[in-house]
Order: structure tokens, then sequence, then C-alpha cells
């Protein structure tokens, strides 16, 4: 879920409202102002936008698809005091205002000792066999430390000019940055010079969780 109509739309049925409800709530004279921003024919500007997020209790970086957390200052949300649960996304992609986290399919846990609160992490959902013999199988969660470096030889997602997020062995050698698949089926990425600038590195990957 990455547009902001989509957002606004998961936020207000979320909380079981009426658009008349909501727009009564913003002070719009005209409902059609509302709809129009749900339908995504219009945005609202930036002061509406912050009314909008003090409205659902949400940041305007979550609605401007800036963080994946609905609130950035409670990324986590306790279940039991050594469990923390974050979002499942399905897709990772560049978007117009940074990257873009796609598809929500919910949240997962994680153990609250894993983690480092001072981070964001989000869970990926896998897909396909590239990472298979390191144990990453496609169906499978993928936590992922939401971080812009990787150390040598770590694993991590990695957007490449434009494509969908994926997860890749990050291996550095010299001036060459090497994206290595855990699959012999699949032939490892070399990039040199100004094209290392062509790679976005999203996160680290801290665990996986497996599904059978």
């Amino acid at each position: 879920m990455s547009e902001l109509h989509e957002k606004l739309t998961y936020l207000r049925e979320k909380k079981g409202w009426t658009k008349t409800y909501v727009a009564k709530k913003l002070q719009l004279n005209n409902l059609g102002t509302y709809a129009n921003w749900e339908y995504g024919t219009r945005e609202p500007d930036a002061a509406m936008i912050t009314k909008i997020a003090n409205l659902y209790d949400v940041t305007t970086d979550y609605l401007l698809g800036n963080t994946i957390s609905l609130q950035l200052k409670n990324s986590f949300d306790y279940k039991r005091d050594d469990e923390v649960n974050y979002p499942v996304i399905g897709t990772v992609s560049a978007g117009p205002n940074g990257i873009s986290y796609e598809e929500h399919e919910g949240y997962a846990t994680a153990m609250a000792s894993e983690v480092d609160r001072n981070y964001e992490y989000f869970w990926l959902r896998v897909r396909g066999d590239s990472m298979k013999d390191k144990g990453i199988f496609d169906g499978d969660l993928a936590l992922i430390k939401v971080q812009s470096e990787l150390e040598n030889h770590e694993i991590g997602v990695v957007l490449v000019d434009g494509e969908e997020g994926t997860l890749k062995h990050f291996v550095r050698t010299g001036d060459t940055v090497i994206l290595e698949a855990a699959n012999s089926e699949y032939p490892n990425r070399y990039f040199s010079g100004e094209e290392i600038n062509d790679i976005r590195i999203v996160g680290k990957l801290v665990q996986v969780k497996k599904y059978f």
C-alpha cells in the first residue's frame, strides 16, 4: 500500500468511519473534496495532510510513503513483553517520495531481544528461490532492519535501477560490487564505476521465519 488515496481508505475503514464523518471531522464544506482524495483524483495540501495524520494518529511520513510504520514514534507493537509486531510487506520498490512499501499483508512477530528499537524493521515476503542455498525459500518471511548500508558479505534487500527489491548477498571487492544469489541457476550481477550508483540498499536481513 503505497499511494496516499489507498492509505486514506485503509485508515478510514479500519476505524469504521464513513466518508461523510471524516469530512466533517476535517471541517470540509464539501464531501466531494474528501471523496476525491480517496479516489486519487486529487490530493490534500500539506496543511491538510498534517490534519489527517492527527485525526488518524499516524505520522505525515506514513501518509506520504516515507516510512512503513503507522507511527514512527511507536513503530513496534508489543504482543507480549518478549515479542514485537512488524508489518509484512510483499513488495519493495523505488517510489516518488523514496522507498515504497507495498502489498501490506498484516503483521508478524519477532523476538524483542533480536531487534534494536532505534531502527525500523519490516518482514518481507520472499518470492522465488534465488536464495535457497542459504535456506531462504519462496513464501518465507525475511525480517529486514531498515538501513542504507551493508557490510561486506551481508545479505540484504537491494534495489537496482527501478527494479523491485530483492534479497541478495552483498559483496564488495575492490571497485566492484557483486550481488550474489544463493542458487547456481541465477548468475551474479556485477557493478562498477557509475553503475554502483544504480544500487540502493533498503536494509539488512536479520532472520527468516519459515513456512512449510
